[in-house]
């Protein structure tokens, strides 16, 4: 999980980038408060990020968020889970 801006040195996408390239099993999820949309969704589009979220999210986002892509990867369901 990374925010888009990082500092003047790398983006968040430049570091998911960067983490896709050495690690491409691992989920990625990029977060933002700015307004630019389009090069989030671009970055999901690309593979970069699995995910984005926009800040501030609703209590609870991040969290179904995460159990969504683990889901998807292990074949499972939140609710099958949760029902024990």
């Amino acid at each position: 999980v990374s925010d888009f801006h990082l500092d003047e040195t790398m983006t968040g996408g430049g570091l998911l980038r960067l983490i896709a390239d050495q690690f491409p099993s691992v989920a990625r999820v990029l977060m933002s408060g700015s307004i630019d949309h389009d090069g989030m969704q671009q970055l999901v589009a690309d593979g970069v990020a699995h995910h984005y979220l926009d800040k501030p999210w609703p209590p609870g986002e991040l969290q179904r968020t995460l159990l969504t892509i683990a889901d998807a990867r292990h074949g499972t369901s939140s609710d099958d889970r949760f029902a024990r």
